[in-house]
């Protein structure tokens, strides 16, 4: 990462700054408890918030997680919207998603997973 120093404060490119919060799916601990809302994931806090998170109850995939990426299947079912505070350690991998492929997700769905939108 570049960055000049003036006055003794460093600036760096908007590319390499830190992207705030971001909707993506992230996995808690060794369990597998996953959820998809919006963390910032470059926070330097010992306990991170996932905001309007939802707990992804089945994938749904066919091959693997990272198909979520696009957005839910028809398949996939997801608990109820909660903030969930983690300790930043905890965290096992996080994807970035396309917001528009998820969009309505924070709304309640029915046992079969279908959207309310």
């Amino acid at each position: 990462m570049s960055k000049i120093i003036v006055d003794g404060v460093d600036y760096v490119p908007v590319k390499d700054a830190n992207p705030g919060e971001q909707l993506r799916i992230t996995s808690v601990d060794n369990r597998g408890l996953t959820f998809v809302g919006y963390i910032n994931i470059h926070s330097p806090d010992r306990v991170l918030t996932i905001r309007d998170a939802r707990c992804i109850i089945r994938w749904g995939t066919e091959k693997h997680i990272a198909e979520l990426i696009k957005g839910p299947t028809k398949n996939t079912i997801l608990g109820e919207v909660g903030d969930v505070e983690v300790f930043a350690n905890q965290i096992i991998f996080s994807y970035r998603v396309n917001e528009e492929g998820w969009k309505g997700y924070g709304c309640p769905q029915d046992d079969y997973g279908d959207d309310c939108e």
